[in-house]
C-alpha cells in the first residue's frame, strides 16, 4: 500500500465582523474527482480520507485540531461511475475551520493525486470563497525519506497477524482517543 500523501487546506479563520454581521462562510462544498485511468496500472484506484476539522480554542495560544467530519472513499476510473465524491454541506459556521485529504491507494506507488475543491457558501447558500490545499507530507511513505522506529514491544509495529496502520497518534500517556496527538 502507498502513500499517504496528505493535502489541507490549514486553519481558515472565519470570525464574524465585528459590525455585528454573520461569518463569511456557514457552509462547504468538498469535491474529489479521480482524473486518471487507474484500474489497468499497479497504484490501483486511490482511497480518499476526507475530514473537515475546527480548532479549539480559535483564539491566541495553543490549541487543538477536532475532526468533526469524516469520510473515506475509494474512487473509480475518470468518466466511470465513482469517479467523484461530494459532500454538501459540510458545516462550517466556526471561527475557524479547515479541510484535510490523505489519499493513498492499494498498490506499492502513488503516481497520481485526484483533484479536490473546497467551496465556502454564506447563509444565502451563495458561494464567497475557493479554498487551495497544499501538499504537507513531504513524501509518501515507503520512500527513502520516512522514517519508522522499532520497539519491542509495539503491537502497531510488528502485530502477530499483518495489519496495516497509515497514521498512529501517540501522547505521552499512550494510545489516547482524546488530547494532544503527536506524529511518530
Amino acid at each position: 500500500m502507498a502513500g499517504p500523501v496528505i493535502l489541507s487546506t490549514g486553519l481558515i479563520e472565519n470570525r464574524a465582523p465585528s459590525n455585528g454581521g454573520g461569518r463569511p462562510v456557514t457552509s462547504l462544498v468538498v469535491k474529489v474527482e479521480n482524473n486518471a485511468a487507474t484500474s489497468q496500472t499497479v497504484e490501483g484506484s486511490p482511497i480518499v480520507v476526507l475530514e473537515a476539522f475546527t480548532a479549539a480554542p480559535a483564539g491566541a495560544g495553543f490549541g487543538s485540531q477536532d475532526t468533526y467530519v469524516l469520510y473515506q472513499v475509494e474512487l473509480g476510473d475518470v468518466n466511470q461511475l465513482y469517479s467523484t465524491f461530494t459532500i454538501d454541506p459540510v458545516f462550517a459556521n466556526l471561527d475557524c475551520f479547515g479541510v484535510r485529504c490523505t489519499v493513498t491507494n492499494r498498490g506499492p506507488t502513488l503516481t497520481f493525486l485526484p483533484t479536490v475543491t473546497v467551496t465556502g457558501k454564506n447563509a444565502q447558500n451563495a458561494t464567497v470563497a475557493v479554498f487551495g490545499l497544499t501538499q504537507v507530507t513531504t513524501a509518501p511513505c515507503g520512500l527513502p525519506s520516512c522514517h519508522w522506529a522499532e520497539y519491542p514491544g509495539d503491537p502497531v509495529y510488528s502485530p502477530a497477524t499483518d495489519a496495516y496502520y497509515q497514521t498512529v497518534r501517540y501522547d505521552a500517556a499512550g494510545f489516547a482517543p482524546n488530547g494532544g496527538f503527536a506524529f511518530l
